[in-house]
């Protein structure tokens, strides 16, 4: 069973975040990302993980600890925050996160 303060504080967490850019942007950066072929490593189907928004991903977050509590572990939730953050910034062409991202790719 996950704790539900640390839910919150995921939740907390995510809505800290910058606001979305536009839908423009979003789907900009999922192609280019779809280019490299790259897709995080999560142990949970996030669907369509490259185009969700923050809301999308505390809505996910919220609706798998209340169907599926059972079968989810705080690391599963982590790795979804972790790679939200790295996609939020690549967004924002962070340039260190895309130096982080072809580094990766180029290395396969």
């Amino acid at each position: 069973m996950i704790d539900s303060n640390f839910v919150r504080e995921l939740v907390q967490e995510l809505t800290q975040l910058p606001k979305d850019p536009g839908v423009d942007t979003i789907e900009s950066t999922r192609k280019e990302l779809e280019g490299y072929n790259y897709f995080p490593l999560l142990t949970i189907d996030v669907p369509n993980f490259l185009s969700a928004t923050r809301n999308d991903i505390v809505n996910f977050i919220t609706r798998t600890v209340e169907t599926r509590a059972n079968e989810v572990n705080p690391v599963d939730l982590s790795l979804i925050v972790y790679h939200y953050r790295l996609l939020q910034k690549l967004r924002n062409n962070d340039p260190e996160s895309w130096e982080q991202i072809t580094e990766l790719m180029d290395e396969d």
